[in-house]
């Protein structure tokens, strides 16, 4: 890939469904689908970033890394996300995002939270 000129990407507009399940839901794990926007002056944005975090501990549950596909030399756009929502218990899960390019350069961050109850 060409070298970045050093613009980190930014992300905005973070949107997901559903918000929050019910113990159980789905027989112990949910799909939760969700979008970003994205802005890299540099079109080489290539990996998806994310954590979560039980929110009354802080404690993190998982870190993905997932490669961004197709999106060479695109400069603003959209990034659909899915995760699988652990529904076994009830607590209440941060999950933050971000993505970073090709020079591993950070995005800023956003970040959503999903209830068990």
């Amino acid at each position: 890939p060409a070298a970045s000129s050093g613009n980190a990407p930014v992300i905005s507009n973070l949107a997901y469904s559903p918000h929050s399940a019910t113990v159980g839901a789905g027989g112990g794990a949910i799909t939760v689908t969700g979008v970003i926007d994205f802005i890299d002056k540099d079109g080489d944005v290539t990996t998806l970033d994310i954590s979560t975090q039980d929110a009354s501990t802080l404690d993190v549950l998982s870190t993905l890394h997932i490669p961004i596909v197709g999106m060479s030399g695109i400069t603003a756009g959209s990034i659909g996300i899915t995760l699988v929502a652990d529904t076994s218990t009830t607590k209440n899960v941060i999950f933050n995002i971000s993505v970073r390019d090709a020079s591993n350069l950070h995005s800023n961050p956003l970040t959503g939270t999903f209830s068990i109850t």
